[in-house]
């Protein structure tokens, strides 16, 4: 449920440029350590009910029965971006394209063989965060990176938001190959059976606002 506590060992840290071993006076214990990701800290970031609250609470409590050294980096959000840091070049990436406006590269934690990410250089959580122009290299470069892994079958997904599974708060495009029902992006598609007249109604109300 919380995060393992583990024996510390001295070793840089590229983001403070070194080292720093916890200071303890307390007898007959061994050092610890608790890295903590960042965004389990930062409250207001992820943690938004009273319940994460209180158990973050209890953890802090319980660390209090080991010699713990914690360090947390406070870093603007923007930095933390994995996505603009390997726009940056601070990341490597497996780089494909890349533009005055936009960058390609393969994911790493692919579903399938050829699963590539297209990005937007400019930074913003969702889709209409992004202006339109920043917007319009993103499906011809799709386009080009079926072409290039030679998917005859494949998917082009755009996540928003934690419950639409968005993980990363940097819009992104996958183009995921489905060679084959295991591998590839799997879909539910729980369809929904809504009243005709209602959904004429709401049809009218969305068209108005086009």
């Amino acid at each position: 449920m919380f995060p393992k506590i583990t024996e510390w060992t001295p070793r840089e840290n590229p983001l403070i440029g070194g080292a720093r071993p916890p200071h303890s006076s307390a007898p007959g214990r061994g050092a610890f350590i608790l890295q903590v990701p960042l965004h389990l800290i930062y409250i207001g970031q992820s943690i938004s009910n009273l319940k994460d609250k209180h158990e973050l609470l209890q953890y802090l409590e319980h660390l209090q029965n080991y010699r713990v050294f914690i360090y947390v980096i406070a870093i603007p959000i923007m930095a933390a971006c994995i996505f603009c840091r390997i726009i940056k070049g601070e990341i490597p990436s497996f780089k494909l394209f890349e533009s005055d406006k936009t960058l390609a590269f393969l994911d790493i934690g692919p579903l399938s063989k050829g699963h590539a990410l297209v990005i937007p250089k400019f930074h913003g959580a969702k889709l209409t965060d992004i202006p339109d122009d920043h917007l319009a290299e993103i499906l011809p470069v799709a386009k080009k990176l079926v072409t290039a892994t030679g998917a005859t079958d494949y998917n082009i997904l755009q996540n928003n938001g934690r419950i639409a599974h968005q993980i990363v708060d940097h819009v992104h495009f996958h183009m995921i190959p489905k060679p084959n029902e295991k591998e590839g992006l799997g879909v539910g598609w729980p369809t929904q059976q809504p009243d005709m007249e209602e959904l004429k109604k709401y049809f009218e109300e969305v068209k108005s606002k086009m």
